[in-house]
C-alpha cells in the first residue's frame, strides 16, 4: 500500500507540460532554449513553465542557429529532444515555434566516461501558407551543424561522436520514440490505476 501511494506522488509530481510535442499534422512545437547568435542557454523546466538558466557558453563561442528542445518528450540523455531550428533569423528565447522535421544528426555523448545518445534532430519553420515541402538541408550544413556540436563539447570536457546523418523519416522515428519514451516514465503502474 505505501508502495502505491509513493507510485501515486511520483505520478502527481512528474512534470507536465502546458504544450504538446505535435503542433499539427507534420508539425512539432519547439521552445527555443538558445537564439541564433547567443550564448547564454536556457533548459525548459516543465513543472514550472518556465525557461531555466543552464550555463554560459564558452568565450568566443555562439550558437549559430536557433537551438530549442520538443516538449513531451524524452531523449536517452533524460532531457527532452533536442532540435536545431534552421532560420537565417534569430528567435525569441521561449518562443514556441512550428517546426517540421527534416533531418538528425544521430551521435553519442560522452561525459565523464559514460556514453549516452544525444541526437539533434534538425527542421525548419513550419509555414502551411508557403504550400511547399521543406527541403532537406545540404550535407555541407549538415557537417557544419556536426562540427559545431563536436567543438562546442570538446571545450566543456565532453566527446560528441556524431554516427549518421538521416531523413525526415528518420527524425519521426526517434520523435516517437522520444514521445513514448516520457509516457513509459510518467506513466503509472497497473496496480496504481486500480
Amino acid at each position: 500500500m505505501k508502495e502505491h501511494a509513493q507510485e501515486r506522488q511520483e505520478l502527481l509530481s512528474a512534470p507536465r507540460s502546458l504544450l504538446p510535442a505535435y503542433a499539427t499534422k507534420g508539425a512539432v512545437n519547439v521552445i527555443i532554449e538558445i537564439a541564433r547568435g547567443g550564448r547564454v542557454k536556457y533548459k525548459y523546466d516543465e513543472r514550472h513553465g518556465v525557461l531555466v538558466f543552464h550555463k554560459i557558453l564558452p568565450q568566443g563561442l555562439v550558437f549559430p542557429f536557433n537551438f530549442g528542445s520538443i516538449p513531451e518528450t524524452l531523449a536517452p540523455d533524460g532531457d527532452p529532444l533536442d532540435v536545431v531550428v534552421l532560420l537565417n533569423e534569430e528567435l525569441a528565447l521561449g518562443s514556441v515555434v512550428r517546426v517540421r522535421l527534416v533531418s538528425v544528426i544521430e551521435a553519442e555523448q560522452e561525459t565523464e566516461g559514460k556514453t549516452t545518445r544525444n541526437d539533434r534532430l534538425i527542421g525548419t519553420v513550419y509555414e502551411p501558407s508557403s504550400g511547399e515541402s521543406p527541403s532537406a538541408p545540404s550535407k555541407d550544413l549538415l557537417d557544419r551543424i556536426e562540427s559545431f556540436f563536436v567543438t562546442y563539447n570538446a571545450m566543456q570536457k565532453r566527446k560528441f561522436t556524431p554516427l549518421a546523418q538521416e531523413g525526415p523519416d528518420r527524425a519521426r522515428d526517434l520523435l516517437e520514440q522520444g514521445i513514448e519514451r516520457r509516457r513509459e516514465r510518467h506513466a503509472p503502474t497497473k496496480a496504481c490505476r486500480e
